[in-house]
């Protein structure tokens, strides 16, 4: 697949909800997709499967912790 530069920026939501998580596409393909997702500090999401798809989690800032 080639590579599509992405300037984050002119991919964020205007009004990020303080919280509750945001997304936003990157990069849709039938081959595959690419979000932004944002999360606010301590929210807590209980483990879940995305069914057949290969996930790759990158955290830009801050922490990411499993339980």
């Amino acid at each position: 697949m080639a590579s599509v530069p992405v300037t984050v920026g002119d991919h964020l939501p205007a009004a990020r909800p303080p919280d509750r998580p945001w997304s936003v596409p990157l990069l849709v393909t039938p081959e595959a997709e690419a979000w932004l997702l944002g999360w606010p500090a301590g929210l807590v999401a209980p483990a879940h499967g995305h069914g057949p798809a290969a996930v790759t989690v990158t955290v830009v800032a801050g922490l990411l912790s499993e339980e």
